[in-house]
């Protein structure tokens, strides 16, 4: 029997927002899914509401609580659990990416009992094999409830990636109608005559040393470059390293390319960015997810950590991910600040094989089966 048919819990979702959107934007996707896909109830507890406005335009960020597509928001602030008892507790406490719960609720938790109450830490995403050893495992807290580690993942043994169910079938859609396609461009104000000749690239990307080198590589690429940059700190990295003052709606034309300013989008006008465009530059987790099952070649600009760690993310991934050489050192360059003409030159020689590899990548990794439902699965077992 489908977990979204013999499972009905009350969940908390507690989300800090420490990676711009990154955070929120995977926390406010299992929402939805876990609401309108498997029918749970869901409070989502979040310390910035203006970082879900930009994804989600109708929050109110002056709410303390409402209510968005089904999921009950609710503004995580130092005093909202000063009055907290067992009976607020959720049945399933999902504390994403180690946020840690506020200390009243876990004491509430604590009196509620481990019987009454599944505790599961949401991990950030990785590749490396430490992950997979990792997913599933629990240990007892403080509180005397045992907290469980909950692995995405895009290896066998691990979570796997959200998607929604009805995902491919929109992607699909939009790619075969150019209807569609322009309308998606009329409605944020996008250039659509002319781009079936250009090679089109998205730019979504922390603040990056490689810039003006990855635009020179567009300014002298032997076909014409259209690339879409959202507002954010990639945008604000250019209008400072060129002394200029780009904005939403404006558009930068220099030789090859044609850099066109757009608004941040929400989430599901993202997905439809990913799959208008040949090459897409995302960073962090959420886009970087989307990106995979958007089916076309990608660059991932990692969180940079003072240590270097996230080297080994990256390379973790690479070690997996079944693409040609170019794109995997564009990617290695790419989170050293760095970008090569070269790069450029040879990607768009081989720009079919490296489309074929991603959408070969995309099949496998809906074999892991997805993050939501195996979730529901894992809390039912607990």
């Amino acid at each position: 029997m489908s977990s979204r048919m013999s499972f009905k819990r009350r969940w908390d979702i507690f989300c800090t927002v420490i990676d711009n959107y990154g955070d929120i934007g995977v926390c406010w996707r299992l929402a939805k899914l876990l609401v309108q896909v498997h029918q749970q109830a869901v409070r989502l507890w979040v310390d910035d509401l203006a970082a879900l406005q930009k994804l989600h335009p109708n929050t109110q960020i002056d709410q303390a609580k409402q209510w968005l597509e089904g999921v009950e928001v609710c503004h995580w602030t130092s005093r909202a659990f000063d009055m907290v008892s067992m009976g607020d507790v959720a049945e399933v406490v999902i504390e994403a990416f180690g946020c840690e719960l506020p200390i009243q609720y876990q004491q509430a938790m604590g009196q509620k009992g481990e019987a009454s109450c599944v505790w599961i830490n949401l991990e950030y995403l990785t590749a490396e094999p430490w992950a997979a050893e990792c997913h599933g495992l629990g240990a007892l807290q403080n509180n005397g409830v045992k907290r469980h580690f909950f692995f995405p993942g895009m290896t066998k043994g691990t979570g796997g990636l959200m998607c929604e169910p009805d995902y491919e079938v929109r992607r699909m859609e939009f790619l075969n109608s150019l209807t569609l396609q322009q309308r998606f461009c009329q409605r944020w104000n996008l250039p659509f005559d002319g781009l079936d000749d250009a090679i089109k690239v998205s730019l979504f990307a922390y603040e990056n040393q490689g810039l003006l080198g990855l635009l020179d590589a567009f300014k002298n690429s032997s076909r014409r470059v259209v690339a879409f940059l959202p507002e954010g700190k990639l945008l604000n990295d250019l209008n400072a390293q060129l002394g200029l003052s780009l904005q939403a709606g404006q558009t930068w034309q220099t030789a090859q390319l044609t850099l066109v300013v757009m608004p941040f989008l929400p989430q599901a006008a993202y997905d439809e960015l990913l799959w208008l465009c040949d090459l897409n530059f995302v960073r962090g987790e959420e886009s970087f997810v989307r990106a995979q099952l958007a089916a076309k070649p990608f660059v991932w600009h990692i969180y940079p950590t003072e240590d270097q760690a996230h080297f080994d993310k990256l390379d973790a991934f690479l070690a997996i991910y079944p693409t040609l050489a170019i794109l995997k050192q564009a990617n290695v360059a790419w989170n050293q600040e760095q970008w090569h003409l070269e790069h450029w030159h040879t990607m768009v020689n081989v720009l079919p094989e490296l489309l074929e590899s991603a959408e070969s990548w995309q099949n496998s990794i809906k074999q892991l089966g997805e993050l939501s439902e195996n979730l529901m699965t894992f809390a039912k077992k607990l």
